[in-house]
């Protein structure tokens, strides 16, 4: 009976480890109603290596941002044009983006890979963005102001305390 159960278990485990992994699916841009990316997960090739499925370039990308940002198909002239939206940080906004699904069989096949697509993308401050980064620095200004008159008093205190009781 003991062997029976061995037996039994390994033939489980050589046939879960020689199954294939299930081909991803073919899809084409006619169906796609959005892509969804979010920053801390990949993308899942057919072939190469996985990439970020949303990544910041340019100059604002130390802004954090943990939010999944929404595509829409807005049209298809050969090549699919989107419209991309999320709501970011800090006063910050999508400035470009750029999608990119990898073709089924090639870099040119016009199906892509179901969950292959990443987004590059730009930010840019808004207005209030520009208004907080004028207001920190103010703030900071009159924190140092306040720390030299504040010094510039217990200063002028003790020396006077000092000269005084020398006489």
């Amino acid at each position: 009976m003991h062997n029976i159960t061995i037996f039994l278990l390994l033939v489980g485990i050589l046939g879960v480890s020689c199954t294939p992994k299930n081909e991803p699916k073919r899809v084409s841009w006619h169906q796609v109603k959005r892509l969804k990316f979010f920053p801390k997960q990949f993308t899942i090739p057919r072939r190469g290596d996985p990439v970020p499925q949303a990544r910041c370039v340019g100059e604002h990308c130390d802004a954090h941002f943990n939010t999944a940002i929404r595509c829409l198909p807005a049209a298809y002239n050969g090549g699919m044009r989107w419209n991309c939206l999320t709501k970011l940080p800090g006063g910050y906004t999508l400035d470009t983006w750029h999608v990119t699904c990898q073709g089924y069989d090639d870099d040119y096949d016009p199906t892509f890979t179901q969950e292959s697509c990443s987004l590059e993308f730009t930010m840019r401050p808004t207005h209030h963005a520009r208004i907080f980064k004028v207001w920190r620095w103010i703030k900071w200004l009159a924190f140092f102001g306040i720390l030299f008159v504040v010094g510039s008093v217990l200063y002028v205190c003790i020396y006077n305390f000092i000269h005084k009781h020398k006489r």
